[in-house]
């Protein structure tokens, strides 16, 4: 009688097959673990870039508001990074800060911190942000380099700005650009496990060269 069982060659195969199956089901968790954790960053970071484009676009909206016909108020420093303007805010439901229905705001990034100023020091609207970028389009849309002597050519800006994750993320490597809405790099590729996002936003400047 022949005694039934498996041979050595069959059990070295079955622990091979075994360590297989068990090695891609980890790999498996691993990948769905670290989709998870891309996914849950992406939606923080929209969460925070989003609303922060979106209250700077407010203001610079009606960066020059002049209701008076002061001749007053409008842009006052511009640069690709940063911005400070002024306006009247009789009409904005604003209160002014320099002069009676006056203020002037000014929007730069520090230290991966998006920060604000009207008078006074900065303070932090928004954290985990590693590029601000400020195009400036003439009336006919064409790009305004000289920010210093054709200031007034400004009727609208785009605002690109990219926000980071808080947490790395395992087993990814960052190696994207990012480019503004003219398809210039404001944020060269980082190459770390941060995952980035960017949002852009385009604002007529109504009150600018009334």
């Amino acid at each position: 009688m022949k005694n039934a069982g498996f041979s050595l060659i069959e059990l070295l195969v079955a622990l091979v097959v075994g360590g297989i199956i068990i090695t891609a089901a980890y790999m498996l968790f691993l990948g769905n673990q670290r989709t998870y954790l891309m996914q849950d960053e992406l939606i923080s970071i929209q969460q925070t870039i989003r609303p922060a484009a979106e209250y700077m676009g407010r203001f610079i909206r009606i960066a020059g508001l002049d209701p008076e016909q002061t001749g007053l108020f409008g842009l006052r420093d511009t640069t690709n990074s940063s911005i400070e303007f002024s306006f009247d805010t009789v009409d904005t439901g604003l209160t002014g800060v320099l002069e009676p229905n006056s203020e002037i705001k000014a929007f730069r990034v520090q230290g991966n911190q998006l920060e604000e100023r009207s008078t006074g020091a900065w303070e932090t609207i928004a954290e985990n942000i590693e590029a601000l970028n400020f195009a400036y389009l003439d009336r006919d849309g064409n790009v305004v380099a000289d920010l210093v002597n054709n200031r007034g050519a400004i009727r609208t800006i785009q605002i690109s700005i990219v926000g980071r994750s808080q947490r790395p993320i395992p087993r990814y490597t960052n190696n994207n650009a990012f480019i503004n809405l003219q398809g210039t790099e404001i944020l060269p590729p980082q190459n770390d496990n941060l995952v980035r996002m960017m949002f852009s936003e385009t604002v007529q400047c109504r009150n600018l060269g009334l």
